[in-house]
């Protein structure tokens, strides 16, 4: 039992990665769409260190679905099973962490899309009076009069 005790911790891990930047990138609640705004790369006007969090954010996806196919790999040894498919996502995801990371540092930029915030700037953009009453005056100008 204790090896799929692994398995299970590895995949809750990933899941529990994904599933929590996708809370902070789809907005859902006025915190999590607040602290996007404000305080989080690119959509703030003073993000906490910008620099890493330009490479951390399109990353974390990434670092959750590697914990999940670890964990595939992981249950297809215990089984006794081929793992070369495993192995191949395994290595390509390891590999694409610090590919983003260097594509960010040479001066290229990624979509807008891969960052948190990136739906909280559209509900904003449709609902410029909640964003008068949630956000700060400096962060609230930019969707005062502005319709999507």
């Amino acid at each position: 039992m204790a090896p799929w005790a692994g398995v299970a911790m590895l995949v809750v891990t990933g899941l529990t990665i994904i599933v929590g930047w996708c809370w902070v990138w789809a907005g859902l609640t006025r915190r999590t769409r607040v602290v996007a705004m404000e305080r989080l790369f690119p959509y703030s006007p003073t993000p906490v260190i910008p620099q890493i969090q330009a490479i951390i954010w399109p990353a974390v996806p990434v670092v959750g679905c590697l914990w999940i196919a670890v964990g595939a790999y992981s249950a297809q040894t215990i089984i006794g099973h081929e793992t070369l498919f495993e192995r191949t996502i395994v290595i390509f995801l390891f590999a694409l962490v610090p590919l983003i990371a260097v594509w960010i540092m040479c001066g290229q930029s990624l979509p807008t899309w891969m960052y948190p915030g990136w739906r909280a700037e559209h509900y904003y953009r449709t609902h410029p009076k909640v964003a008068e009453k949630e956000l700060n005056a400096r962060t609230a100008r930019r969707f005062v009069g502005v319709r999507a």
